[in-house]
């Protein structure tokens, strides 16, 4: 894939990163956290104008492996106003793709 924007969102060396990417109209976000578990607020100021669709693939509640956590999608609409709050999980992580409504 060739993007047409990067943008890095926040991140600390060793602790965490978010970033996204733009191809096309599609904007693809990705967030990862090391061993341990946090929340990161990101403001979607970088998407255009309008509403967009969040599908988001998001860790589930652990199982009884720490290798196997199960991966919860959900939809939300959401505008460059909002902001989006990424739960991790120990060593987990977020992907959402913005796609304009």
């Amino acid at each position: 894939m060739t993007w047409d924007e990067s943008r890095t969102l926040a991140g600390s060396i060793g602790e965490y990163i978010a970033v996204a990417r733009r191809g096309g109209a599609t904007w693809y976000l990705g967030a990862m956290t090391n061993e341990s578990s946090r929340t990161l607020s990101l403001p979607l100021s970088f998407l255009g104008s309008g509403t967009y669709t969040a599908t988001v693939y998001a860790d589930g509640t652990p199982g009884t492996s720490p290798f196997r956590t199960p991966v919860v999608v959900s939809t939300r609409t959401v505008t460059a106003a909002d902001t989006l709050d990424v739960a991790m999980a120990p060593a987990g992580g977020q992907a959402v793709v913005l796609t304009p409504s």
